[in-house]
């Protein structure tokens, strides 16, 4: 199993004294309306402080670290040229004890009648059941190793995408511009090609259907056993979803038939193809709860040698078929202002299981409790045996300006 405001600028001692507004000079004009349009540019940067306490538990092994994250979101209009929206953050570990930042969403973008275009680092979500292997396979997904607080920004990765929208339908093309690939192991060198992928979408009565097809890149580089390096894998996908609601129930699908994946023997990478299909459904039981549940499964079609992936001591056989499920119970409470998920994910065969909790406490407007627990259990023949028996406890306060 993969682990899966505003800010008011204080003027009244200054600007009382003299009205600016009852003066007709040009340098007056010139200078109040400059002030106001910094004003009306800055409270569009929404600034907010999170104070966090990050433990684990691995191996037997305990950890505990501090962090401290200023967080900007800011969306500004360029004219002609569309709109800019920013999302980022500037952050300090106590164990790292130096600054460094991330940019989880940079881009521009605008519209002409029906088309809709944006550049810059943003999410392209293909499929309708969310996190499933079998389509939504563009963005990059963090690793249970990589704990964030909830409803923390997700990093995007840098796109061209173009929109043409009609009453019925959506067609979109996108290319990406970096190829953002995740090496276990020593890079080989080899050349990872630009992704470029295309979908259609069209409406049905209580739901929507969407065709895909692309030339994509692996996010996670694929490790050859004989030696011991990591490729990167480009392959090709055809793939449809939809996605169907019934009273209180919404009924979603995800297939992809995809060539070129490559596996590993003793001798070297090959080229192969699979089928991923994925089922998810999300029931509201009242307004204030919901229940949502993923199935999914993996099937290679050329299974005509023995093939393996890297393990925690030794490797692993790479299995012609792997599955897995995911529960989540989302409950609101006192007017949603406390929100808590409880969820429980594992793979079909019992080699692995991960229970979780989060919850988000929000004081008022300006100030949220968050917390989030994570316990990992696998056995050896699952992967990611090396972080059996592993607990994370990640508890943080975000002050809004």
């Amino acid at each position: 199993m993969e682990l899966p405001d505003e800010v008011e600028l204080e003027t009244e001692s200054e600007f009382d004294v003299i009205d600016l507004s009852s003066q007709n000079s040009p340098e007056s004009f010139s200078l109040d309306g400059s002030f106001n349009t910094f004003k009306s540019k800055f409270n569009k940067v929404n600034p907010s402080l999170t104070f966090g306490s990050y433990f684990s538990n691995i191996s037997d092994v305990s950890n505990q670290n501090y962090k401290t994250h200023l967080n900007l979101k800011s969306n500004f209009e360029l004219g002609e040229f569309g709109f800019l929206d920013f999302s980022g953050r500037l952050k300090h570990e106590t164990k790292k004890n130096i600054f460094e930042y991330d940019v989880n969403l940079l881009q521009i973008q605008n519209s002409s009648g029906p088309i809709n275009w944006v550049f810059g680092k943003n999410r392209i979500t293909w499929g309708d059941v969310e996190g499933s292997t079998a389509l939504d396979v563009l963005n990059i997904s963090n690793s249970i190793l990589e704990q964030e607080l909830p409803n923390s920004d997700r990093m995007g990765r840098w796109f061209a995408q173009s929109t043409y929208f009609t009453n019925e339908t959506t067609t979109s093309f996108f290319i990406s511009l970096s190829p953002d690939v995740i090496h276990s192991k020593a890079h080989s060198g080899n050349h990872a090609e630009k992704e470029i992928g295309v979908s259609y979408g069209y409406n049905l009565k209580n739901g929507a259907m969407n065709l895909y097809a692309g030339k994509l890149l692996s996010r996670a580089g694929v490790v050859d056993i004989s030696t011991n390096k990591s490729y990167s894998n480009n392959y090709k996908l055809l793939g449809i979803s939809s996605h169907k609601t019934y009273r209180k129930l919404l009924f979603k699908m995800d297939l992809a038939a995809k060539t070129g994946l490559k596996r590993s023997n003793l001798n070297g990478l090959s080229n192969h193809k699979r089928i991923d299909i994925a089922f998810g459904f999300e029931y509201a039981i009242n307004n204030l709860r919901n229940l949502l549940g993923k199935f999914e499964t993996n099937h290679w079609l050329d299974n005509k040698d023995t093939f393996y992936i890297p393990g925690n001591s030794i490797n692993l056989v790479q299995p012609d078929r792997s599955s897995s499920y995911t529960l989540n119970l989302s409950n609101k409470f006192n007017s949603e202002q406390i929100i808590n998920n409880i969820f429980l994910a594992g793979d079909t065969n019992g080699n692995s299981l991960l229970f979780g909790a989060d919850a988000i406490f929000k004081f008022n407007d300006y100030l949220e409790f968050k917390s989030s627990l994570l316990s990992f259990k696998a056995n050896i023949n699952d992967p990611s045996f090396i972080l059996d028996d592993s607990i994370w406890l990640n508890i943080g306060l975000t002050k809004y300006f």
